[in-house]
């Protein structure tokens, strides 16, 4: 795919760019299609007028859909495992040849159907790892960026399938950004896991000073910075923070344990010292 299809695609407009240079012809439909003009070639069913078009994408999305679902675990297996299913007796070499020549008339058929074929598929590869709740939502992702492409076409009186790839892309980086292993979520989890070790830390040092001493240096508000290596303000941070989880209370100047973070305190000492 990767090598053949843009072949072809500029073998294509090298042709139409020598041998058609005076024909009046528009470029985006020539180099991406127009969608918007599949319905006007239409067929007659039952008295209704419906795009030949849709008629033959339906056909082909049944085909591919049965044949998905009558070799779906000989496809898993082959896929994943080629030497495994060959000895198990799995007909790969029909499964394969098969496999591809409805992927090939699926980009026939289809308009920018590279965006189509990598982005829906990656997008939920980020998501999860089991193949059928991947090959669901993937096609769930094809369908809602393609009626995303689709509105916002309409509305900027762009290429329709140019911006429904531009979707797949935006739609995809956004994924890999906001996924559950993406980087803004790694960020803001470890974010996180840090301010619960910060508060852990405080209550450890709290409930360890307050328990020789109800009021010591150690726990003075204005001296509890010193000991733990703090500024001021991740001092204020983290106490407000414990003070509005009913787990830490100040009394004048002095920090103190509440019962329920005197509870908190015991559990973390088994957790970290036993």
């Amino acid at each position: 795919i990767g090598v053949i299809f843009p072949l072809l695609f500029a073998l294509a407009v090298i042709l139409i760019s020598k041998y058609a240079g005076n024909a009046h012809l528009d470029t985006d439909m020539v180099l991406m299609g127009e969608v918007i003009y599949a319905g006007l070639n239409t067929v007659a069913i039952g008295g209704a007028e419906i795009p030949s078009a849709a008629l033959k994408m339906g056909e082909l999305v049944l085909l591919i859909a049965v044949f998905i679902t009558v070799f779906y675990k000989e496809l898993k297996v082959s896929a994943f495992d080629g030497e495994y299913a060959r000895l198990i007796g799995v007909p790969t070499g029909i499964l394969f040849y098969a496999f591809m020549s409805l992927t090939s008339l699926t980009t026939v058929a289809a308009i920018l159907v590279i965006s189509f074929f990598i982005a829906p598929g990656a997008t939920a590869l980020l998501f999860t790892k089991h193949l059928s709740h991947t090959l669901l939502l993937a096609l769930l992702v094809s369908m809602a960026n393609s009626a995303l492409g689709y509105a916002l076409a309409v509305h900027m009186n762009a290429s329709i399938a140019g911006l429904c790839a531009v979707i797949n892309m935006l739609v995809y980086l956004l994924a890999l950004l906001m996924g559950p292993k993406g980087a803004v979520t790694t960020y803001i989890r470890r974010k996180r896991s840090m301010q619960q070790m910060q508060r852990d830390l405080f209550l450890l040092h709290i409930g360890r000073h307050t328990a020789e001493r109800v009021e010591s240096a150690e726990n003075h508000a204005n001296e509890i910075g010193d000991h733990l290596k703090w500024d001021a303000s991740k001092v204020r941070r983290v106490s407000r923070e414990l003070i509005d989880q009913h787990l830490l209370h100040r009394a004048g100047s002095y920090y103190l344990l509440t019962d329920t973070g005197a509870a908190a305190y015991k559990a973390l000492c088994e957790r970290y010292f036993i």
